[in-house]
């Protein structure tokens, strides 16, 4: 569970990075990737919390 919650907020931190600073278009990109990266160990974290329940 505390999985989940870490990969919420380590997205919240990045679009708040990438949103607030004016930063270069490569680092935006390196962000996104970041953020999309962090999106699907969400997934995959949200996944493996619900078998352990099941």
């Amino acid at each position: 569970m505390y999985k989940i919650i870490i990969n919420i907020i380590s997205i919240i931190v990045f679009t708040y990075m990438l949103f607030n600073t004016n930063l270069t278009t490569f680092s935006n990109i390196v962000g996104i990737l970041a953020i999309l990266a962090i999106i699907c160990s969400l997934f995959t974290n949200i996944k493996i919390f619900y078998k352990e329940k099941n």
